[in-house]
């Protein structure tokens, strides 16, 4: 089963358990495939399993949460609607945004009065840390204020 991870998915399994029925696959220290059901989990399961957890970026290994996957979806939607957002980019749920120009001050001034917090870690970058157990409509909410906050800056800098 380890190989055909690692042949499939590029992800070499740092621990593949069973016992009792349980059956779990662990990279980097998390759980990225498991069953609780008897019985060992068919190839197509596991691969799907490993996959839907796991992204590759950089030849690094990162595992994804599922608020990850949504805040950076939305964060990529963010990025096709401004131009000035070169980057977005992130690990667990520690997430940055980069901009062409020196505005992160301002979109935090911004984000903080419309109700969305977010830290100016470079004068062109914002980190933002959703927390773990974000929610799609939470998620949803914080990139609209981002947004709004974006865009009030990019209004000011245009007049």
């Amino acid at each position: 089963m380890a190989a055909l991870i690692a042949r499939d998915t590029g992800v070499e399994p740092d621990v593949i358990e069973g016992a009792r029925g349980e059956f779990s696959i662990r990279v980097g220290g998390q759980v990225v495939a498991s069953k609780d059901k008897r019985g060992f989990p068919d190839e197509a399961e596991v691969l799907a399993q490993v996959k839907q957890r796991v992204d590759l970026t950089d030849g690094k290994l990162y595992t994804l949460t599922e608020g990850t996957r949504t805040v950076l979806g939305k964060l990529q939607g963010l990025k096709q609607k401004h131009s000035s957002i070169v980057d977005v980019r992130g690990m667990g749920l520690l997430l940055a945004v980069q901009f062409d120009r020196n505005i992160a001050l301002d979109v935090v001034t911004a984000g903080i009065e419309a109700g969305f917090l977010a830290n100016p870690v470079a004068p062109n970058a914002l980190r933002l840390m959703p927390p773990l157990i974000i929610t799609n409509e939470q998620a949803d909410e914080a990139v609209a204020l981002l947004d709004k906050a974006l865009s009030n800056v990019l209004a000011g800098a245009r007049a």
